[in-house]
């Protein structure tokens, strides 16, 4: 069973100042955190996987978060992808969930809300590809 502190997890970011936080919380929490800052840079960090969770922020230049998951998809990767985003809309919750993003935390991210958020996705459910969103 994984548990928070066995996961490997690529955290997917174009403002270096969320990528350099996020990275670091991971790491503090004794997480294997690997950083890409575009789209194209995870896609290449995938196939240099294997990884148990993906941290995507979904507004980003050239290949956004949801073409970057589908894509990941495509290729055959079924780890968890959890969308970041400083928006709450409808529209990019169904968009992200369409494309295979089960879960969605809104930024700023603190430790506490990852803390929560890591412990629930190993537990299960939202590991599988049939489940449905959770938004934190």
């Amino acid at each position: 069973m994984l548990t928070p502190t066995n996961l490997k997890v690529l955290v997917v970011d174009d403002d270096e100042v969320n990528l350099l936080i996020t990275t670091t919380m991971l790491i503090q929490m004794g997480i294997t955190a690997v950083k890409a800052s575009t789209g194209e840079q995870a896609l290449e960090e995938v196939e240099h996987g294997p990884y148990d969770l993906v941290l995507m922020d979904l507004e980003m230049p050239g290949i956004d978060g949801t073409k970057t998951t589908r894509e990941i998809r495509k290729k055959g990767y079924n780890m968890t992808i959890m969308a970041m985003s400083a928006y709450n809309s409808i529209n990019g919750h169904s968009r992200a969930h369409q494309a295979g993003i089960r879960v969605f935390i809104r930024k700023p991210i603190d430790s506490d809300k990852l803390t929560e958020v890591l412990d629930l996705l190993t537990e299960g459910p939202y590991l599988l590809d049939d489940a449905p969103m959770m938004s934190v």
